[in-house]
């Protein structure tokens, strides 16, 4: 990132100003390296399913089973759901948001079939991401 100071004159005082120039390939290297996820979690006994979206799963599956075992005060942690069983990575936020709302609007049985085609044991996955 190309930082600048930029110096502009008042009267008699001067102003320092920093301000982040950008080149367009830095903000291509930048965009490219951001990861955003939407994903799904279940319970112990796999009755419940959560979908969300994040931008650090490791911290969010954490943010849920801290809350499972505390305070309860969401949805996943009232139902213990902390189990990760399905994720996708997106670059872009909005496209991690679009998809996290077609699949709230998705029955049960679809989001059984997008879980299992994925992760076809359903086999808890928190331990395989960084």
């Amino acid at each position: 990132m190309t930082r600048s100071f930029d110096t502009f004159i008042c009267g008699s005082i001067s102003i320092l100003i920093r301000s982040n120039l950008v080149s367009h390939s830095e903000r291509s290297e930048e965009s490219i390296m951001q990861n955003y996820f939407t994903y799904i979690l279940t319970n112990k006994n796999k009755t419940v399913l959560y979908t969300g979206v994040t931008n650090n799963l490791k911290r969010r599956l954490f943010e849920h089973q801290e809350d499972a075992k505390g305070a309860k005060d969401t949805f996943a942690g009232k139902y213990n759901c902390y189990y990760l069983v399905y994720y996708e990575r997106f670059q872009l936020i909005e496209h991690a948001i679009k998809r996290e709302k077609e699949i709230k609007g998705w029955v049960r049985s679809k989001k059984v079939k997008l879980i299992s085609d994925f992760n076809s044991e359903w086999q808890f996955l928190n331990d395989e991401v960084d």
